[in-house]
């Protein structure tokens, strides 16, 4: 069976037993191991992520802190924008000044260079992303 790694983008439920914290309200999907902070920091933080189905880029720069730092996104290859991401434990939430309907936290699955996001109620939504390393993008 394929390994799947699991990044934690919001408040999840024990539905898999993890090492440090929990996060309420979320589900994981089964079978899939969860990251910690420190696998958050090293696998994102620095590197970009590109939309499947909707044409976004976005590079997760770190500000100098350790479980905070800058969004620099670009939407249909012209519309550059800004926003925040954090670290909660295990947990990773982003927020944008321009577009309040898009905040908020999720868990990620890894399988490869795609990353899989699930709502709290273990929904995958949006679609699976490409892990890009660095900021290849010049965002």
């Amino acid at each position: 069976m394929l390994r799947r790694t699991v990044l934690l983008l919001g408040w999840m439920l024990g539905a898999v037993p993890m090492v440090g914290l929990m996060a309420q309200g979320y589900k994981a999907p089964a079978g899939v191991t969860i990251l910690t902070e420190d696998e958050i920091l090293t696998m994102i933080v620095g590197n970009t992520l590109v939309g499947a189905k909707e044409p976004w880029v976005e590079y997760y720069k770190p500000d100098g802190t350790k479980k905070r730092g800058l969004i620099r996104g670009l939407w249909e290859g012209s519309q550059r924008y800004k926003g925040r991401w954090k670290i909660k434990g295990s947990l990773w939430c982003l927020s944008y000044p321009d577009d309040p309907d898009s905040n908020g936290c999720w868990t990620l699955a890894l399988i490869g260079d795609k990353v899989e996001w699930y709502k709290p109620n273990g929904k995958e939504d949006p679609p699976p992303s490409t892990l890009l390393s660095g900021n290849p993008k010049n965002l």
